[in-house]
């Protein structure tokens, strides 16, 4: 038996998890049948008080019985991906925000995806992905320039892993053949100079298909709805990677099943620099995102950034 004084904010999770007791029920029930009356835990642990901790040869034994709430099946979902004859669209909606000396800058756009699934080609499921019905409530020149640019693109050619995960983004063939017009009818609807700088850009971009490939792959519905969380859960947890502000970072994610699966995932280590919290509904049989919210907040050279984005289903 160890005796340890219970420091401020500690839990019995928090202590339960630094001495590798996987069910922390068994720490307060030890501490209660060897304890004074004076140190009894009846809800929350009390600052300054003592504990009364196990030995290693109890903890084993407690986690013996294996009645940890994390090693419970409907903690440990396994999530499929079967997206086969998929046909669905989502509505999206983002609010963004900055702030720099005290002066907050707003912004807030939507768009609806449409995904089709086309076929499975060896390992990789296709996709048909389209971004219509653009809104930008700046409304300024060049966000409506941006927006005709990428409803010029419709639909893209999705290649997704059997695990759910973006592999690769492309032009269709028939869209990459006619890019020309495409681009001409655009110029003479933004004909200015500046438009052309713009335009003669995104022709750059598109036309180099690796370039591409990577300028899609940081597209926030592309790179959440596609993120590799599909993972095998331990313990009531698993873990994946995601690229953040261009710096890969770790995700840590809980899961729950009953009707629907729901995760809750956010930064195994949190920096000062990016924070990252998610939450995904998606269909317990074919692993198809019902919807899901995520909220980021980062800072660069003195100026906060936060980005709201929320994805659901239309029915």
């Amino acid at each position: 038996m160890i005796i340890h004084f219970i420091l401020p904010g500690e839990t019995l999770e928090s202590i339960s998890k630094n001495i590798k007791l996987e069910n922390p029920v068994y720490l307060k029930e030890y501490h209660n049948s060897h304890c004074t009356a004076f140190d009894f835990i009846h809800e929350n642990l009390v600052s300054g008080k003592k504990l009364l901790i196990p030995n290693l040869a109890k903890i084993q034994f407690y986690n013996s019985k294996n009645d940890a709430p994390s090693k419970l099946p409907e903690q440990n979902p396994v999530i499929r991906f079967k997206p086969e004859n998929l046909n669905v669209k989502y509505k999206i909606s983002v609010a963004q925000s900055s702030e720099v000396d005290g002066k907050k800058t707003d912004s807030e756009f939507s768009y609806v995806v449409e995904l089709i699934w086309k076929e499975k080609i060896g390992n990789s499921h296709h996709f048909s992905f389209t971004k219509t019905e653009i809104k930008d409530r700046s409304q300024t020149k060049m966000s409506t320039i941006a927006t005709a640019c990428i409803e010029s693109l419709n639909p893209l050619e999705i290649v997704v892993s059997e695990e759910g995960v973006l592999l690769d983004v492309r032009l269709s063939e028939k869209i990459r053949k006619n890019f020309s017009d495409k681009k001409t009818f655009l110029e003479d609807q933004f004909p200015d100079q500046y438009s052309k700088i713009y335009l003669d850009k995104f022709e750059w971009n598109v036309l180099n298909s690796e370039n591409f490939k990577d300028k899609m792959k940081t597209d926030w519905f592309l790179k959440t709805y596609f993120a590799p969380f599909r993972r095998k859960f331990t313990n009531g947890i698993s873990k994946y990677h995601i690229v953040l502000q261009d710096e890969p970072v770790n995700i840590i994610q809980k899961g729950f099943q009953n009707e629907n699966i729901i995760i809750h995932a956010e930064m195994a280590d949190p920096i000062p620099e990016v924070n990252y919290m998610a939450e995904y509904k998606l269909n317990s049989e074919t692993g198809i995102i019902e919807n899901y919210h995520f909220k980021m907040l980062s800072e660069e050279f003195g100026t906060s950034y936060s980005t709201d984005f929320k994805a659901q289903m239309k029915l």
